[in-house]
Parts: C-alpha cells; sequence; structure tokens
C-alpha cells in the first residue's frame, strides 16, 4: 500500500511539474508576442517618420522617432537617425548623445559605426569650441 501511496504522490508531482511548464511556457510565448507587437509598433512609427522628414518636417519626424525608440529603446538605427536630426537642428550634445548610443548598441561590424565615430569626434570638438569663451 506504501509504494502505491508514494506512486500516487510521485504521479501528482510529475502532473504538477508539466502544469508548471506548461504555464512558463504559454507566459514566455506571451513575452514573446508582445515584444514582436513592440517592434512591428515602432517600425510604423519608424516609417512616419521618414514620411515627415521626406515632407521636410523635422520636428514631426523626431517625434516618431523617439516614440518608436520609446518601444525599442536599444535599437541603433533610432539612435543614428534621432542623432542626424538634431544635428540638422545644430543640437549638437544631444545628436552626439544618441550617436554614442548607436555605437553602443550597434553591431561591431556595421558599415556606418567608422563614420559615426568621427562624427562624434566632430561634435565633441564643435563643442569645446562653443563653450570657449570669447575674447574681446
Amino acid at each position: 500500500m506504501h509504494d502505491e501511496t508514494q506512486a500516487s504522490v510521485n504521479d501528482a508531482d510529475k502532473q504538477a511539474q508539466i502544469t508548471q511548464i506548461d504555464q512558463d511556457t504559454l507566459q514566455l510565448e506571451q513575452i514573446k508576442h508582445e515584444a514582436q507587437m513592440r517592434e512591428v509598433e515602432a517600425e510604423r512609427r519608424y516609417a512616419k517618420a521618414a514620411a515627415e522628414f521626406d515632407k521636410g518636417d523635422i520636428d514631426e519626424a523626431l517625434m516618431y522617432l523617439r516614440s518608436a525608440l520609446s518601444l525599442m529603446p536599444q535599437n541603433p538605427k533610432y539612435h543614428y537617425n534621432i542623432g542626424f536630426l538634431y544635428w540638422k537642428k545644430d543640437l549638437l550634445e544631444v545628436a552626439l548623445n544618441h550617436y554614442k548610443l548607436f555605437i553602443r548598441y550597434v553591431p561591431a561590424n556595421d558599415k556606418d559605426i567608422e563614420v559615426i565615430k568621427s562624427r562624434i569626434i566632430y561634435f565633441e570638438n564643435q563643442l569645446k569650441k562653443r563653450k570657449k569663451p570669447h575674447r574681446r
């Protein structure tokens, strides 16, 4: 009788483990789905930003890009483009910050990495010049 009770307990434990695995799998699938939906929405906003930029509306393009970035904060493409638009607005310090984030998140073999590294140096030099007091 003891063996049957033990087997029954073992079966119940196994069933509980299987149920937990099923719940964990379902939760993981839900997390993946939500991440995919955030990415799709971020790309939709990125496309709107591109359309606004093509119309010449930098402020509206920035709004959509920042909105996309809020959904995918580690996306190097968004940082690259936000940096570019702030550069166009002559807000070099903000542009510099986004270019540095681009460098942080982009793969090491990205084709634009050297251009952006050069741009970072250029911006840093420009900002130093702007901060120097003018002599009379």
